[in-house]
């Protein structure tokens, strides 16, 4: 179990470590994405989601070897950024034996300022040749209309590409039914590329609802 785009495991995660324990015989592993939080790697705040989906199977290894753990029964669990990601870990790693896909993160609606964040991109690929430190940018801004924040990029991250691969692990997805961040409608669309068994919980409210 891993956070959504670029937050840590104590913001909101808590709650779901707390309840999945009591009410069902499971061990939970909670973890930061690298680069995040408490967790190590470089540059700091980087997020590569193919390193994200390494780091669950990662994740998953580590599980495996512990001794409250039965490693022939794991289940990954994801929410906004990281639910896609879980879909790609449950396509191609088998010992996922179910995986649950929160509030889906295929993409937001900011596509405004693509065409700013693609040159900011560029412009830092270079200087990444030359040796200068990595740009960033923040990841929330309470003046985004004027400023970069954490935002969609048409880039090389398929989020459903492998979605229709999951089968034959089973898979549950939760979406809201007024999700503006991570549009409901396409959430459903990939979800309708899914192939059984299979079940989706659509909830009431928007993206952040569900926690």
């Amino acid at each position: 179990m891993s956070n959504g785009f670029g937050a840590i495991k104590y913001m909101g995660m808590l709650p779901f470590t707390e309840r999945f324990p009591a009410e069902l015989p499971v061990t939970v592993l909670l973890y930061n994405n690298r680069n995040l939080g408490a967790s190590d790697g470089e540059p700091r705040q980087e997020v590569i989601p193919a390193h994200q989906i390494a780091d669950y199977s990662d994740a998953i290894t580590y599980a495996q070897l512990r001794p409250d753990v039965d490693e022939k029964k794991i289940v990954v669990w994801g929410t906004s950024y990281s639910a896609v990601h879980v879909l790609t870990v449950a396509a191609v790693d088998r010992r996922v034996k179910a995986v649950i896909s929160q509030t889906n993160f295929h993409r937001m609606t900011r596509n405004d300022l693509v065409k700013n964040i693609e040159a900011l991109f560029d412009k830092d690929r270079q200087g990444h040749v030359r040796g200068e430190p990595a740009m960033t940018i923040k990841n929330v801004s309470n003046q985004s209309e004027e400023e970069l924040c954490n935002l969609p990029t048409p880039d090389t991250y398929n989020a459903s590409g492998y979605i229709h691969h999951i089968s034959p692990t089973p898979l549950l997805m939760c979406v809201a039914d007024k999700d503006e961040l991570t549009p409901t409608d396409i959430a459903i669309e990939s979800y309708s590329r899914t192939r059984e068994p299979k079940d989706i919980y659509i909830f009431p409210g928007g993206h952040y609802d569900g926690y």
